[in-house]
């Protein structure tokens, strides 16, 4: 019976690449996911505060799908900028 293949080990140069970045990718994560808490919040509050809830869900499409896409939160920026 053959034994299990298993990955080789990672070459040096790659252990130490990741062991220097992965602190900072985490801080970035963190930095990302706190970003993200911030617009979802204040897009609750906005609602909670509405006096027509599913008005303002209906009329605010840009600022709910910032909080369910983040990768979309500099749409954010032009949504609320009076340029």
């Amino acid at each position: 019976m053959e034994q299990p293949r298993t990955a080789p080990p990672p070459s040096p140069r790659l252990y130490t690449w990741e062991r220097r970045t992965d602190p900072v990718l985490l801080g970035v994560g963190l930095l990302f996911l706190a970003g993200w808490a911030l617009f979802a919040a204040d897009y609750a509050i906005r609602v909670w505060l509405s006096d027509r809830r599913a008005h303002f869900v209906a009329t605010h499409i840009p600022s709910l799908l910032v909080v369910l896409l983040p990768l979309l939160r500099p749409l954010a920026v032009l949504t609320r900028c009076s340029c």
